[in-house]
């Protein structure tokens, strides 16, 4: 696998982070219907929110980074 891509410095993306971005993008987008971008948004956001809260109870998890993600 490839090196993930540097992002410009103060630009850190975690999973907690992106989590609240696609809380704003739903949001922002209320009527999005099912079968649409906002379910994948949706599923995302689910995904990322256990993530976050299983890095609290499983302390192997803390540590591991998603590809892409910055630590916190």
């Amino acid at each position: 696998m490839p090196p993930p891509e540097k992002r410009p410095r103060g630009e850190q993306m975690t999973a907690h982070k992106a989590t609240e971005y696609l809380d704003t993008v739903l949001k922002a987008h209320p009527t999005l219907k099912p079968g649409d971008f906002g379910q994948a948004v949706k599923l995302g956001q689910l995904a990322l929110a256990e993530l976050v809260r299983l890095r609290k109870i499983i302390p192997t998890l803390k540590d591991t980074l998603l590809p892409g993600e910055d630590p916190a």
